[in-house]
Formats: structure tokens, sequence, C-alpha cells
């Protein structure tokens, strides 16, 4: 070979080296602020990150991601993750996202969640061809013709939008779900070839014919409330539809704003208790901001077919029952019936939530056989049983269920769907739902903690975004849930328990401060709209109407004002009894999340928050304090009046009320909210009174509390 042809050969295997050095020196030695130039937003680089447990993020990580959940997180850019190629499930709710282009190639996405967003062109969206769950609430958008190609489309969310022309939705025939509630429509023609759908909400705009709606034979659920309709051409729907739910009155207020309108202190219940004390009436049951119970729903049965329960949970609280169809399938919820259940119950708490227990990891042999696929069972094949008490000479047994096979998967999710549709409840309990394994080490953590994931993830596809998701997590903070879960029920317990009368009983300091720490963190974390339950439990030893069981309770009663928004009950296990410091008419919180934990003069241990009627004190500072506040106030319990000075002793709580309370929505105090105070107030605009919400003037925003309390 001559020299020249080997210089040549030589010099082509150089440079054909250099590049392969090259690329794998560049490959290895990217530093980890590129990903800042491919995904420039922080925050959404750091949950992907999360997602993906990886501290450098690369572009080649983005081909594992396969789901994406954010909420609340400040998401501005959804740039960079066009690379996620493998994307299916994404949800990014109550961010500042404008711009969808990154999403356009993303053909595998199954489900897109985008809530409460900027989002106005949806453009980008037009070739995922592949989309069955659309959900883009409260956002921006008006023009829907890029749906019309997304004929998949199974479940379609757009409510609180600008949208007056729903044409482009007039092909999608596989739609089941559709909300278009709180939007500008006016003519609902394009709806009648969806032949399909199942639910529809349509509250809130401004249709006046319905006639479309009788094509939708399938309907179960149909939602029209605030609408200029002649309700009687609901008489007039076809026979496949009179048994469908249509929510069709305006008497019960939507989740969040019952929420938001409570007074405090709030309480909640479990109607167990108030079953075994024989507390059966219906003024003691609506005195409580929210009750749950197991009415009538039993752990995972069909709630359909059980009509029983059903009657008896009803005429148990004076109320008629919902159930006359004697069909083979009865629905829960025509429209007059369920009007009389709900409007007795809510003209005397207007605020009032309703929640039913759903067992998801035991169940009764009686209930499914000892055959049912659905037991846990051990590697023998035996089932998994677990004694966790005693009633006399009766073991209590559990007989566990093995909640990740899919057949209890979908089981549980339809139990839930169901009482989301049956007209009776805002929302579910889940019990024991720690970050404690519950399947007895036959699965793994991560397998049983998966299964759980899908159960929420499942149940939140098929329920309305405000339908609640409650879980009893004790003192824990279930971070991995918290996008699902809008409350925790925290079954404090005791860190002493006393198993004879006399014993040391109650919380240690640490243990109160754990309370604290779970409680602030379950305010700030979870889904919105959020409502936690607080709970102390009192020794079965000691009397429930005793000093000590007073302390206790103004003590707990006055940490959850100062440190949340949330309710409070103090258990006890044989007895219920209303403490009278619960009817101090403190008003609602000023102020926000700021407000909360906040220490008197930065006095260790010393709590303070203002509402509107009064201050609300907790003291574990370890000695009596004094404190002073800006105006003469009367304490509710000490009995103290129109002091500023006032004492309280350790490890108890105080409601201090302004001498000067502002006026109740109840203008004209003939004891009841109604048209006439509604007047009243329009009359005064511009003047100094009646000023409800204390703002000086009379104005719009006085006029909507006494609406709201109508």
């Amino acid at each position: 070979m001559k020299i020249k042809e080997k210089m040549c050969k030589s010099l082509w295997f150089q440079l054909l080296l250099a590049s392969v050095v090259g690329i794998l020196f560049y490959n290895a030695s990217v530093p980890a602020e590129d990903a800042e130039e491919w995904m420039p937003d922080p925050n959404l680089r750091r949950i992907v990150s999360e997602t993906l447990d990886v501290e450098s993020l690369t572009i080649a990580d983005m081909q594992r991601l396969h789901d994406l959940v954010s909420d609340s997180d400040g998401i501005e850019s959804l740039e960079g993750l066009q690379h996620a190629v493998n994307l299916k499930f994404l949800q990014i709710n109550e961010s500042q996202i404008s711009d969808l282009t990154p999403l356009t190639g993303l053909v595998k996405l199954n489900t897109l969640k985008l809530d409460h967003n900027l989002i106005s062109d949806i453009a980008p969206l037009t070739e995922l061809v592949n989309l069955e769950w659309l959900q883009l609430d409260d956002c921006q958008i008006s023009d829907l013709t890029p749906l019309a190609k997304l004929v998949k489309l199974n479940t379609l969310i757009l409510a609180h939008n600008p949208i007056s022309d729903i044409t482009p939705l007039a092909g999608l025939a596989n739609l089941e779900g559709l909300l278009l509630n709180d939007c500008q429509i006016l003519d609902i023609m394009p709806l009648a070839e969806l032949v399909n759908l199942r639910w529809l909400h349509l509250e809130y705009n401004q249709i006046s014919d319905v006639t479309p709606i009788r094509s939708l034979t399938k309907l179960e659920r149909l939602t029209i409330i605030g609408n200029p309709i002649d309700y009687t051409q609901l008489g007039n729907l076809p026979a496949e539809l009179r048994q469908c739910r249509v929510d069709a009155s305006g008497y019960k207020a939507p989740i969040a704003e019952r929420i938001q309108n409570r007074d405090y202190p709030a309480t909640w219940v479990k109607e167990h208790t108030l079953s075994v004390s024989g507390q059966h009436t219906i003024e003691i049951f609506t005195r409580f901001d929210l009750v749950f119970g197991s009415y009538p729903f039993y752990s995972l049965r069909d709630p359909i077919t059980r009509r029983e329960p059903t009657t008896r949970w009803l005429t148990r609280w004076g109320l008629p029952p919902v159930l006359k169809n004697s069909s083979p399938s009865p629905r829960v919820g025509h429209i007059d019936e369920v009007r009389e259940v709900h409007t007795e119950v809510l003209r005397l708490n207007p605020n009032m939530i309703l929640l039913v227990g759903l067992d998801f990891e035991s169940g009764h042999p009686d209930d499914y056989g000892e055959d049912w696929e659905g037991w846990l069972r051990d590697k023998e094949g035996n089932r998994v049983t677990l004694v966790w008490g005693r009633h006399a000479t009766e073991e209590l047994i559990d007989h566990r269920i093995d909640f990740t096979k899919p057949v209890v998967i979908e089981k549980i999710v339809q139990q839930a769907k169901s009482i989301s549709e049956c007209g009776l409840y805002d929302g579910i309990f889940l019990d024991h739902w720690t970050n404690s394994t519950k399947l007895q080490g036959i699965y793994t953590k991560e397998e049983e903690f998966t299964a759980r994931d899908i159960i929420l993830r499942r149940i939140r596809e098929v329920v309305p975004n405000d339908f609640l998701i409650l879980v009893n997590a004790g003192r824990e903070k279930i971070r991995r849930w918290a996008p699902y879960v809008n409350g925790i029920y925290m079954e404090t317990g005791r860190d002493l328990y006393d198993l004879h009368p006399g014993e040391p009983e109650g919380h240690t300091l640490a243990g109160i401060r754990d309370i604290e720490d779970a409680l602030l963190w379950n305010e700030t974390n979870l889904r919105k709209p959020t409502l936690n339950l607080l709970e102390s439990e009192l020794s079965p030893f000691k009397p429930i109407d005793g000093p000590e069981a007073k302390q206790r309770n103004r003590f707990f009663t006055a940490m959850a004002l100062t440190h949340s928004n949330a309710s409070f009950f103090m258990f006890h296990y044989d007895a219920f009894y209303w403490y009278d410091f619960w009817d101090a008419p403190l008003g609602q919180p000023i102020g926000g999340d700021e407000t909360k934990a906040q220490l008197y003069e930065n006095r260790e241990g010393l709590f303070i928050r203002e509402f509107t009627n009064g201050w609300a004190v907790y003291n574990r500072s370890g000695k009596e304090q004094e404190i002073e506040l800006p105006q003469e106030v009367s304490g509710w319990n000490s009995g103290v009046e129109n002091q500023r000075r006032h004492t309280l002793v350790d490890l108890d709580g105080e409601i201090y009320l302004k001498a000067e309370m502002p006026p109740t929505a109840d203008v004209n105090g003939d004891g009841v909210v109604n048209i006439q105070d509604l007047v009243i107030v329009a009359n005064a605009f511009a003047e100094a009174a009646p000023d409800l919400n204390g703002d000086g003037v009379v104005n719009i925003q006085d006029l909507v509390i006494v609406a709201n309390a109508f």
C-alpha cells in the first residue's frame, strides 16, 4: 500500500476515532444544568425528577416517564415534555400553564388533566387521537374546534370556561361523561347524537330548551340547575330517562362553598356514635358540620340493589325513604325524592357535609361466600383473618380482602361511583389509609401501595371533580396520595393508655406537637377543597361530661381553631356528649393559611387566631398565661366579661368573643334568612349598615353573604 493511501486511511481512522470519543465524552460530561435548557421550568423539572427518581435529569430519562401528577406546584411551561414520548397519563392542575405546544406529538396520551390553568388555545391537542379522558376545568377556553377529531374520548370535562358553541362535540359518539357546567351555552342541540352519554352536567348555563336530551336514553345522571328552563319539560322525558338522577333544584350549595361558609367551632361525628348512644334526632344530627357513617352503603356491596338499609337509615332520622320505585334495579335520586331527603337536613344546617364509609380492606363471608376470588389468601390458599378485639366472649375478626386484585379494585371504584351518583352524599371515607402495609406481608410494600394508587386514581376518574375523598391516616403525612385526598381523619388516639382506672392516660408534649405538625401539613398539602377532621380520644374510665373531659375538649378544639380550618370531635367509647364550648359563635377565620399556628407575642406554646367574632387561644406552654387583646372581650368558658386581659391555664383553650360582633345575615332579626333580608341589603348599597363583612360599606359582597345563607 502506498504511503499516501496509508496516510489517508490513518487520517480517516483518527477522525472517526475522534468523533466517537467526542460523542462519548459529550454524553458522559453533559452537566446536570443542561436540563435547564431543554426543560426551563424549575418546578416541572423538579416534579419530573422526583417521579423518575433521578438527580440529573436527561432527555433519555424522559422515555421512562409514563405518568406525571402535579397539583399546585406553580408550573408555567411544559417545554421539555415533548421528549416524554411514552407518556400516557398527565395531570398538572392549579398552575400557570398557557402553551400546550410541547404536547403536540405525545400521541400515546390516554388521560390529560389540566384544571385551573391559563389555557385558551387547545389547537396543539388536535392530533392526540388516543385521548380517552380530557379535563380542562376552569381555564380560558372558548373554541372547541380542535376537539372534533378526538373521537376516542370517553370523558370530557370543560366546566367553568367561556364556551358558547359546542358544535364541535357533535361527532364524539364515544362520550359517556360530559361536564359543561358554568359556561355560556345556549343551544345543546349538538348533544342529541351523543347517545352513549351516561352522565351530563349542564348546570349554570343559559339553556332554555332541553328537547335534545330526549334522545340520550342511556343517561344515568343529569344536572341542569341554574338554567332558565321550564322544569315541566322534565316530566315529558322518555320512559328510559325517568329513573335518571336529575338535579334541577338549587337547594344544595356546592361542596366548596359549604366548607367555606361554615361557622366555627366546626364539629363532626360518626353516625355510629349517635346510633349507639341513642341520639336519634335530626336536631342533634344537623348540629354537626360533617357526618359520616355506613348507611346506605355497606362494605363493597352493590348499593343499587340493597334497598332496606337505605330506608332504615332515612326513617331513623325522620326522613322519607328515597327508593320508592319497585323496578328490579331502582335508582336513587328522582328529583322529588332527593329534595325530600335533603331539604330538611340542609334547612337546619345549610353547610352540612355528608360522607359514607367505604371499606376496601375487609368484608364478611356472608356477603361474598367462602370461595370469592377477592379474599386475601396465604401461601397455602387459606383466607387471611385478623383478630382485632373482643366483645364479651366473642372475638372481633376482620376478614381481609386482597385489594390488589382487579376484581376488587373494580368493585371499590364502582361503589364510589354509585355513591357519588346517588344524591345523598358529598364524598367517601376510607379507613386505615396510613403509610404502613395492610396485606400481612403477602405482597411487597410497593405492590400494595401501587394498588392503592390505582384505587384512588380510578375513583377520581369516575366521580365529580369536587367529590370528597377523606382517609384515616392518624398522625401520619401521606405524601404519596395527597393529590387525590381532600382530607385526613386524624384519629390521634392517645400516647398513654389506661388499662385500669387510675392509671396515667392522655397525650405527651411530644405527641401533642406531632398532632399539630400533621394537622398543619394536612391543611396545606392536600387536594382542594380541603376538609380535615381532628379527633381526640377520652378514656372510657372517665366521665364524658366531667371537668377533665371538658378541659381536654377545649384544648383540642382550640388546637383545631388556631392551627387549621378542621372540624373537631371528642370520642368516647360508650357515650356521646355535646359540649357547650362548641356553641360559641366565633364566626369565620380572618385571613388565610398565614394566620394558622401563630404564637401570641412570640411565646412558645401559646397560640392565637382571630375570627370575625373573636379570638381562639390555645395554651401548651407549660404554665398559666396572661394575654391582652386589642379590645374588650368575654371568655366563653371562663365567664369573664368585657375585659381586655384574661388568664388561661396550661393545657387548655378558650374562645374570647368581641363585645361588638358584626351583624348576621338575618338582617331584620325575624329568625330566618330570606328575601326580606336580601331586599334590606340591596336598598342599603353604599351605606354604612348593615355591613355584614365589616369592610365599611354595604356592597355586593354583603348581598352574597345573605344569598348564601338562605
